[in-house]
């Protein structure tokens, strides 16, 4: 079974991942859906290695990239966990919700179950979640490793276990462990009044598994759930041993209607009290104890009656499995993490393709594509944008911020980082920064599906400039060389730079100067090339939202700093000190 989890329960997560490796099953979550933002993930453990669990913003992306996934793990709150579980409900793959949240309105539960798909298992609310033993763990069953290694909940027994409770279930397990074989399947349904699985849905379920050999009802005061069991038991639905313990017989003694810890346990007629349920379940032909006292006995008793024989618990955990807890108690989180390069083998690799591979190939483009957008393979028309961009972005003169600042500190003495570095920091909203500006519009224009005219009429109404239009000396009548050369390496079937030249209609019928200008190019055929080299929204939008464009630009303008610094230099040029008539003296 493949999850995803709808909320950010990172803990709860890394549980679900340490029970699948001490298990030796691959990772059981696949994605989670939560507000961080876009193709953002959660660095988690698996063993003593790191993985990664994507983050998506929304579940229709995580299924679309995960179509195996067939169950989701709603933890969202009580305010929005119904329209999460709604949402399921589209999807046929999934199969299994398990709902967390408490709190969740009774009206919006019981509508719930009034519209559930036949074939959906719904488990909830406020449930603690499901635990197939050596298989998976949905939510946080079964506690702590040690309690997971204590109860064999490794691999699958014989036991199929129910409760209301979630402590319970965790206690329950280690009952069964201790007085049977052990447990095949614990699922704990919620403490709310209305569960949207009964237990009778659960012990039917449990009477169609042949590797369940008995079944394990662990209720409590309230509801007449449990009653409903009996009558199945009492009717032959249900032909395998039901040992039955309803919780909470010293209720009698208190004031009527008391609610206890859960939303459904409290008793408003005789036959919701755990003492008319028990009596009630023993009747109809279930096993019950005379008090939990009683439980491990019957438990034990009811179980060697299956094997002709008083069952004998073997307590030995295979060295494999305490191993692999082992690693799990022995971890350490990285300090920082990479994707980029890996020095510790034979050969500097980059992205897992080694140096010598960059080198033969004698294109730097390709190498800047693998380090920069994580993809190893680029299509020709890729790396030649990629190469074309560093090439017209490489200098822009010396009278400009960035320059300037290079050669003031290269004439002070300074050594080449430094100067660069001065440079670099007038890099910023008012120089050199509109690329990740023109990418940031052009693709919440996209998100919106708008086109030119109103991308136009927006920024007019906001009274905003349109970073990818205009220049001080160039317009339709004296063309930018640049421009054409960017244009040369357009997709025929892009949809970014068809829309900037539209655009460039627009204002151009206005002004000759209000052209796509060099940043507006390299946007919008970043954004093209993405599209043409299979990235999907959730990935363009994380490189848009990280500045991707500034980064080319970057990287280009540290060469022209550098050259700047090494002709400061090299021609031993003196401190630079502005003359009196450069200063205004006020």
């Amino acid at each position: 079974m493949n999850a995803v989890v709808y909320g950010m329960q990172q803990e709860m997560i890394q549980r679900m991942l340490d029970y699948d490796y001490v298990c030796g099953n691959h990772p059981s979550v696949y994605a989670c859906v939560g507000e961080w933002g876009t193709a953002s993930s959660l660095v988690c453990h698996w063993g003593r290695e790191m993985c990664r669990v994507p983050v998506y913003r929304s579940l229709d992306h995580a299924i679309a990239h995960h179509p195996d996934i067939d169950t989701c793990i709603n933890a969202w709150s009580f305010r929005t966990a119904t329209s999460v579980i709604r949402q399921c409900f589209s999807f046929s793959q999934i199969g299994t919700i398990v709902t967390i949240a408490e709190g969740i309105p009774e009206r919006d539960t019981r509508e719930i179950i009034a519209i559930k798909p036949c074939h959906v298992r719904l488990i909830g609310p406020a449930t603690v979640g499901w635990l197939g033993a050596g298989q998976f763990r949905w939510g946080n069953t079964a506690g702590t490793m040690d309690n997971i290694v204590s109860s064999r909940l490794f691999r699958a027994w014989s036991v199929g276990l129910v409760s209301k409770s979630g402590g319970m279930l965790n206690e329950l397990c280690a009952e069964c462990a201790r007085h049977t074989d052990g447990i095949h399947t614990a699922i704990a349904i919620g403490g709310d009044r209305y569960p949207y699985s009964t237990f009778a849905d659960i012990v039917r379920w449990y009477e169609t598994i042949d590797a369940i050999k008995m079944i394990v009802v662990f209720g409590e005061v309230g509801t007449e759930d449990e009653c409903e069991v009996a009558e199945m038991v009492r009717r032959w639905e249900v032909k395998k041993p039901v040992v039955v313990w309803v919780t909470g017989e010293s209720a009698d003694h208190l004031p009527k209607a008391m609610q206890f810890g859960h939303a459904g346990a409290k008793a408003t007629t005789d036959r919701e009290s755990a003492r008319f349920k028990n009596a009630f379940c023993r009747e109809a032909g279930c096993v019950v104890p005379e008090s939990y006292a009683d439980l491990p006995r019957v438990l034990r008793d009811t179980f060697g009656s299956l094997w002709w024989g008083v069952y004998a618990c073997d307590e030995r955990v295979p060295e494999e499995i305490m191993s692999r807890v082992k690693d799990c108690s022995m971890r350490k989180k990285p300090l920082i993490s990479t994707r980029i390069s890996d020095e510790r083998g034979d050969e500097l690799t980059y992205r897992g393709i080694p140096v010598s591979d960059y080198v033969a190939q004698g294109d730097i483009a390709r190498v800047l594509g693998a380090l920069r957008l994580g993809k190893k393979n680029f299509s020709d028309r890729s790396l030649r944008l990629i190469q074309t961009i560093l090439i017209v972005c490489a200098d822009h003169g010396p009278a400009v911020s960035g320059a300037i600042n290079t050669i003031v500190t290269a004439r002070a003495g300074k050594d080449a980082v430094s100067s660069v570095i001065a440079g670099l920091a007038t890099i910023g909203p008012r120089f050199g920064w509109a690329i990740s500006g023109c990418m940031r519009m052009l693709w919440d224009a996209h998100c919106q599906w708008w086109n030119a005219q109103q991308i136009v009429d927006y920024a007019k109404k906001q009274g905003v400039l349109i970073p990818w239009i205009g220049h001080k000396i160039k317009s339709l009548y004296n063309p930018d060389v640049r421009c054409q050369h960017l244009a040369d390496c357009a997709w025929s079937d892009g949809i970014f730079f068809p829309l900037g030249k539209e655009i460039e209609v627009i204002t151009t019928a206005k002004k000759p100067t209000l052209i796509l200008n060099v940043d507006g190019h390299i946007a919008c055929l970043l954004l093209d090339m993405m599209r043409a080299e299979g990235f999907g929204d959730e990935e363009i939008a994380s490189f848009v939202s990280a500045d991707l464009g500034n980064c080319f630009f970057v990287l280009a303008r540290t060469i022209w700093l550098l050259g700047h610094f090494l002709d400061q230099v090299r021609h031993d040029e003196g401190l630079v000190r502005l003359s009196w008539d450069d200063v205004w003296y006020e």
